[in-house]
C-alpha cells in the first residue's frame, strides 16, 4: 500500500508516453514467480522498487527475466550486482556518509536533531550488468558499453 503514490505517478508518466503499464502487487516472496510469470510474456521490462519483499526475492526475478529475455530494471544497485541487467540508485555508503555528516553537525555544532536539515542524496548511479544484459534482452554493443563507461555516473559490472 505504500507504493500506491509511486504507482499512480508511474501510470501517469507511462500514459503520457503512450506506454502500457502492467502491475503485480506482491506481498510475499513466494508470490513472485507466479504473479510475474503470468505477465512476463506481455512486457518488455520488469521494473522493481526497493522493497524488502522484492529485494529478498530478486533471485527469482533474475531467473525469470533471463529465461524470458526480459530486461530487469531495479531501483537499487545491489540488485544490479546480483543480476538485474539495469539498476539505478545510490551506493549504500552514501546513506552512511549523509548520516555521519548529520551526526557531526549535531555533535560539533551542538544543534538539535530537529534543527538539522533533511537533505537528499544526489549521487545516483546507473549500473549495467554486462553478464546478464544480453540474456535479459538488452543488447548493448561493446562500443555502447565503452561509451557509457566513460560517464562517471555509470557503472559497468563485468
Amino acid at each position: 500500500t505504500g507504493m500506491e503514490k509511486v504507482r499512480s505517478e508511474l501510470e501517469a508518466v507511462t500514459k503520457r508516453k503512450g506506454l502500457t503499464l502492467k502491475t503485480a502487487q506482491i506481498f510475499a516472496t513466494n508470490e513472485i514467480t507466479q504473479k510475474v510469470e503470468s505477465l512476463i510474456g506481455e512486457v518488455d521490462v520488469v521494473l522493481i522498487y526497493t522493497d524488502h519483499t522484492i529485494v529478498s526475492g530478486v533471485d527469482a526475478l533474475i531467473k525469470l527475466c533471463n529465461q524470458y529475455g526480459v530486461t530487469l530494471y531495479a531501483s537499487d544497485l545491489n540488485s544490479g550486482e546480483k543480476g538485474a541487467a539495469l539498476a539505478f540508485g545510490v551506493q549504500e555508503y552514501e546513506h552512511g556518509k549523509q548520516g555521519a555528516l548529520k551526526a557531526l553537525t549535531i555533535l560539533d555544532d551542538y544543534k538539535l536533531a530537529r534543527d538539522v536539515p533533511i537533505t537528499a542524496i544526489s549521487n545516483y548511479k546507473l549500473l549495467i550488468n554486462k553478464a546478464t544484459q544480453e540474456a535479459q534482452g538488452l543488447a548493448l554493443s561493446h562500443e555502447q558499453l565503452r561509451t557509457l563507461a566513460k560517464n562517471a555516473n555509470v557503472i559497468i559490472k563485468e
